[in-house]
């Protein structure tokens, strides 16, 4: 292999997805006056999970170009190019960012090709489209055949997610404060997908949890159909039981589907809170 495959850990992806020849660029987030890095080394997940529902408020913060070009350098110094794979910029400014570091090292590294692209994905979604694009480079793709097989599937990468409490779609924007109450009072709960551009958007609100996994469920075999679907991800905020729950929906219809369970890693978590489930897969275009 003549090139590594990067991303950032916003792109939530289980250990069984790694591959030779990959990174992880590690970001970090602050949590009652403490630094941790975005791993269950620093701080377990589920005690981070926690904290964040008894009312800690952890902050999280982009990638500099400064860090990008020290991370990609490390690579670049070994002889490899790289194909680096960033979170959505619509939520975050760390892929201009990226792409201002590849620039300013390219004239440095001039026999080195550095491609930079913008996933307009999030958590799992980030982690699974990464993942098929380590397949392509197993099955011998070059760089630039990585990086068009990356333009062609981008956009069938689909995500859709419920939260447990409306109050972080509050802080994040998402929400008003009287729409997050009155929600509350009610025990709404949305349903939410990323769109083609890597926005997140609320496509329902049901009555309950019960209901809004199982529109998850709905979702992945309406999305689905005419699509190979090798791997499904399920990506949960410290709520195992429900994450199986969803996965044993999906495998009574499709018992030799592939669903693996993992975590919503810290950063990503910081916006949603404890009790978020996503179900990311390929299918059809992304929810309009």
């Amino acid at each position: 292999m003549n090139y590594y495959i990067t991303t950032d850990a916003t792109g939530d992806m289980p250990k069984s997805f790694y591959k030779d020849c990959f990174r992880i660029m590690q970001m970090n987030y602050l949590l009652d006056d403490v630094l941790y890095e975005c791993s269950p080394e620093s701080l377990d997940y589920d005690v981070f999970y926690d904290k964040v529902k008894n009312g800690s408020m952890p902050t999280t913060s982009l990638i500099t170009v400064d860090r990008g070009k020290e991370y990609f350098e490390e690579i670049l110094k070994k002889g490899y190019d790289i194909l680096h794979i960033a979170f959505s910029s619509k939520l975050s400014g760390t892929y201009e960012n990226m792409v201002l570091a590849a620039e300013q090292l390219k004239p440095l590294y001039p026999d080195r090709k550095i491609i930079v692209k913008d996933s307009k994905s999030a958590s799992g979604g980030e982690g699974l489209l990464v993942y098929k694009i380590l397949q392509k480079r197993e099955e011998g793709a070059s760089i630039e055949e990585a990086a068009e097989y990356f333009d062609s599937i981008r956009n069938h990468i689909n995500h859709f997610f419920t939260v447990e409490d409306l109050f972080h779609l509050f802080r994040g924007g998402r929400l008003s404060k009287t729409a997050a109450t009155v929600g509350t009072m009610l025990n709404l709960k949305p349903v939410l997908y990323v769109d083609d551009e890597g926005r997140l958007i609320p496509i329902a609100k049901t009555m309950g949890r019960k209901p809004a996994v199982r529109m998850l469920a709905d979702k992945f075999f309406e999305k689905s159909q005419g699509y190979v679907n090798d791997t499904v991800l399920i990506s949960h905020g410290s709520c195992l039981a429900e994450a199986e729950d969803l996965a044993a929906k999906l495998k009574a219809k499709q018992p030799d589907l592939n669903v693996v369970i993992d975590y919503i890693g810290p950063v990503i978590g910081s916006h949603c809170g404890k009790g978020v489930l996503a179900l990311f897969f390929m299918g059809k275009d992304r929810e309009k």
